[in-house]
């Protein structure tokens, strides 16, 4: 590379990061929590659903990597999560409380957690910049390249991973579960997300628990759904 001046060197270093990204940073988020709803439900393979005298829930696993991809920005897997999407109709004649902090999923004899929205997002963004750093350290090893060049280029990818993340980030946030308190003859829905390695995704059978309290009464009920992954892997357009 001793034949380009610095600024041809720069140039060339932006296009390669540029390239790098382009594909795996970019998606087109649902505009509403409707349409994110219209958009799995299209895509899910089954639908799993809880009715009782005082609600209805409605439970969409996110696993086909490009449903998830085309509404969260992420491959989930890689982050160690699955996201669902929940709707829960109250049609009660008590407000009911949707508790959220503690549902759970059961694998076996084991049970994985429920992550808020701020864990979710910090999964995320300690990602990408891990990334961020190792592109620095790639474009360190093309040669000719003082170390105040390849700071500013790693500098501007985790920028720009942090500003992908805060995308992803604000999305989660707008489209998270809400409300959690919700009175008679409304609906509350959105996404919810629970860590889940991926092994995990191949295990045969799991179950998603989820109290539900009726905030008159004070009684809790454990609704459940029981599922095998697989079933969400292949997305309706790609079945025979």
């Amino acid at each position: 590379m001793s034949w380009l001046n610095s600024k041809s060197r720069v140039n060339i270093l932006f296009c390669i990061l540029t390239i790098l990204f382009c594909g795996c940073a970019t998606y087109k988020p649902p505009d509403n929590i409707h349409t994110l709803y219209e958009r799995v439900s299209q895509k899910a393979g089954t639908d799993l659903i809880v009715m009782c005298d005082e609600f209805k829930v409605q439970c969409i696993p996110i696993v086909n990597e490009r449903v998830a991809k085309t509404n969260l920005g992420i491959h989930p897997a890689e982050f160690e999560m699955l996201p669902v999407f929940l709707k829960v109709e109250n049609t009660g004649q008590n407000p009911i409380k949707v508790d959220l902090p503690n549902s759970f999923i059961t694998i076996g004899e084991k049970q994985t957690t429920y992550l808020d929205i701020d864990s979710v997002v910090g999964r995320i963004a300690k990602k990408d910049e891990d990334a961020a750093i190792g592109f620095g350290i790639i474009f360190g090893m093309l040669g000719g390249v003082s170390g105040a060049v390849v700071g500013v280029v790693a500098g501007t990818a985790i920028d720009s991973s942090k500003t992908g993340s805060g995308t992803v980030g604000g999305h989660y946030y707008r489209h998270g579960f809400n409300p959690v308190f919700i009175h008679p003859k409304n609906s509350g829905g959105g996404l919810v997300f629970y860590h889940l390695v991926k092994e995990d995704l191949d295990c045969e059978g799991l179950t998603l628990s989820i109290p539900i309290e009726d905030l008159n009464t004070n009684k809790v009920s454990n609704t459940e759904f029981t599922f095998n992954p697989a079933d969400f892997k292949t997305i309706k357009e790609d079945r025979k």
